[in-house]
């Protein structure tokens, strides 16, 4: 308490010294000889070369704590360059300008980077040549690169301007935008393709089932065909016997194929019951959860499968099909059930001839096509 009251005389007494000095000089305070004239050292994050201008008895010296501007002197001015500012915070350092005993500071300042790019991870678009604009807000320079030829990128003030070429090559075909602007990187993907692109090809349904606790692969060929202005994926095994046409709807704006459960598929004919006994009986798309079980399997048209068409890294088209939530479980199976009627039911149902975990669509495709479609 003592201190604080001997700190306060202590300003007390310097105010009046202070006050008193508008009739009378005060010898303890002296006025610096070195005078800011004009200043310009507030920098935005891209920045720059700013200045100091100052009037000053002798010839002058600038020194600044800074590891991200520097200072020159020339004649009665100091120029202050900047770098980039590549974070998002700003900065600040301190500039002293001398002339022989004299000196005067000033804080040099930076803003931090903003960059905003309204824009998602990802678009599909159609075979025909376009373009794409995204609202777009930055302070600094943006690098742009592109896995592909067809796929370009620019910006300018306010946007983000993505163009495509027309896609000629009968595939779907996928490319990466990569930006960067100080510490801050991300990229687009941009697959382009169409129905045509997809159905003349040859896959593979593949996946994986349960075999005594232990998770094995599986798979079938595939293709697609279309009926009666209506699309379906055909699947086939010769050594299983059997050879179905799944019911499928496509998506072509989103490249998106959808399975529906309880689908007729066509029929199978052996021994289903495990009795020795052949029979023939119609087969249905059944769908369920693996974390729940045969609790979880969908006997109505509630269960979807679905997934979009891309192009991976080895130039394959692929599906990768997820399942909707039904009944809070997350379906993640296909079961090919036999049932003696024309419409399943629990009472029709014969035996599962067929589970797939996991399934995707996976493109047969040449050493050649792979090279040339890699991104």
């Amino acid at each position: 308490m003592k201190k604080l009251y001997s700190m306060f005389m202590l300003l007390t007494t310097l105010f009046v010294v202070v006050a008193c000095s508008d009739d009378t000089e005060n010898p303890y305070v002296m006025e610096s000889q070195v005078q800011v004239v004009k200043a310009n050292v507030l920098f935005g994050a891209k920045g720059g070369e700013g200045s100091v201008e100052v009037t000053a008895p002798g010839v002058i010296s600038a020194t600044l704590n800074s590891s991200w501007a520097v200072a020159t002197v020339e004649g009665k001015t100091v120029k202050v360059v900047a770098q980039p500012n590549e974070s998002g915070n700003g900065r600040s350092a301190k500039l002293t300008i001398k002339s022989g005993k004299d000196s005067t500071q000033l804080t040099v300042q930076q803003t931090g980077l903003v960059f905003s790019l309204q824009a998602e991870p990802s678009y599909i678009v159609n075979d025909q040549a376009g373009e794409k604009q995204f609202a777009l807000e930055h302070t600094n320079d943006i690098n742009i690169t592109t896995t592909a030829e067809w796929l370009t990128a620019s910006y300018d003030d306010d946007k983000f301007i993505v163009k495509y070429t027309q896609n000629t090559t009968g595939r779907v075909r996928t490319a990466k935008i990569n930006y960067s602007s100080g510490n801050v990187s991300n990229s687009i993907v941009v697959t382009q393709g169409a129905l045509a692109d997809i159905i003349d090809k040859s896959y593979l349904l593949v996946g994986t089932y349960n075999a005594n606790g232990q998770q094995r692969g599986i798979e079938f060929p595939a293709n697609f065909v279309q009926e009666s202005g209506k699309l379906f994926l055909h699947i086939s095994s010769t050594s299983a016997g059997f050879d179905w046409k799944i019911p499928v709807t496509f998506d072509e704006a989103n490249l998106k194929l959808s399975l529906k459960s309880i689908d007729n598929v066509g029929t199978f004919t052996g021994d289903i019951k495990g009795d020795g006994t052949s029979m023939t009986a119609n087969v249905f798309l059944l769908m369920y959860s693996t974390k729940v079980g045969g609790k979880s399997i969908v006997s109505n048209d509630s269960g979807v499968f679905s997934g979009s068409f891309f192009t991976t890294k080895t130039g394959e088209m692929n599906c990768n099909l997820d399942g909707n939530v039904v009944n809070g479980n997350r379906l993640n199976s296909l079961i090919f059930a036999a049932a003696t009627g024309a419409t399943f039911s629990t009472e029709t149902f014969v035996g599962s001839l067929l589970s797939m975990d996991e399934p995707f669509l996976r493109e047969v495709v040449t050493a050649a096509t792979r090279a040339k479609t890699r991104f």
